[in-house]
């Protein structure tokens, strides 16, 4: 695996933008619910993700890349169960994925996970952003580059990528339930996105 991603993820957005577009196609000729669905809001997808690219090809992404105050470690897998916390301290566990990338990039990943529990609840990323704050304030540019990254649908990316190439070994009923619940959220992100846009 490629440790350092720094200036990669433009590039990145678009190979899995094209992949969504493939995984369109194979759709169109397998017929089950998931893939009837996921063609039908295939629109909606694609949209966000050229969005998202388009934000981040008018920022400061490349600008950041070459300034190394801006880059860190990345853990790259911040999950639940990667951290213990204890005493009011934050301990990470496996960092058998941590990349070097942008220090926006774990903040991003960490904010999607918890859009996941939390029903898109901007004042719960506010909180976080504001936390992070305290310890190493962002810049706008960095928020500007932020929201480039949350804009793009990875949730939906990353479901369809383990249902046509088979990733998971989850039953059909698992993946179709997933993307219903990600589609009935679909207004929710939207209204999140728009929060986070005002504070650019």
């Amino acid at each position: 695996m490629e440790r350092n991603r720094t200036g990669t993820l433009i590039k990145s957005l678009k190979d899995k933008l094209s992949r969504m577009e493939y995984f369109y196609k194979i759709g169109t000729f397998t017929d089950t619910d998931f893939s009837r669905l996921f063609i039908k809001n295939y629109k909606s997808y694609e949209e966000e993700a050229e969005k998202s690219i388009q934000v981040l090809e008018n920022s400061s992404y490349f600008k950041l890349c070459r300034d190394e105050k801006f880059i860190a470690l990345n853990h790259h897998d911040l999950a639940h169960h990667n951290m213990i916390i204890n005493e009011d301290k934050a301990y990470f566990l496996d960092f058998d994925y941590s990349v070097i990338d942008l220090r926006v990039h774990d903040l991003s990943n960490f904010i999607n996970k918890t859009n996941r529990y939390f029903n898109y609840d901007f004042e719960k990323c506010q909180s976080i952003l504001n936390e992070y704050n305290k310890g190493s304030a962002l810049c706008t540019e960095e928020i500007n580059v932020l929201f480039g990254m949350l804009r793009f649908p990875i949730d939906i990316y990353n479901l369809a990528n383990n249902y046509f190439t088979k990733n998971k070994s989850w039953g059909e009923d698992e993946f179709l339930n997933k993307l219903i619940s990600k589609t009935e959220r679909n207004e929710l992100r939207k209204i999140f996105l728009k929060e986070f846009e005002k504070i650019c």
